[in-house]
């Protein structure tokens, strides 16, 4: 049986990138294009579909961003625990 560790800081900086990506996800902005997607093919009357696909996008990005934000904590508090955890355990070997 192999063991498993773990390096809480490199965990740590796993989130730190999480919580980028999510923050460069929710700065997107091509709903507007998508609005916009309408006026390409004139007397096609897509401007419903074209705002539904604009919504849906916006909906999309803010799930995902969060999924992701949620994923950037749950990785910091392990790192966060694992730590602690260590250093209560590790406490016990020094008595005075």
């Amino acid at each position: 049986m192999n063991d498993m560790y773990m390096v809480p800081n490199a965990v740590r900086h796993a989130g730190t990138e999480v919580t980028e990506i999510a923050s460069r996800i929710r700065i997107t902005s091509s709903e507007d294009e998508v609005r916009a997607s309408n006026d390409q093919l004139a007397g096609t009357n897509l401007g419903a579909a074209a705002e539904r696909a604009a919504n849906a996008l916006v909906k999309a990005r803010t799930t995902f961003s969060k999924r992701l934000d949620s994923h950037s904590e749950a990785l910091v508090h392990a790192a966060n625990a694992t730590e602690s955890q260590d250093q209560n355990s590790g406490k016990s070997f020094f008595r005075p």
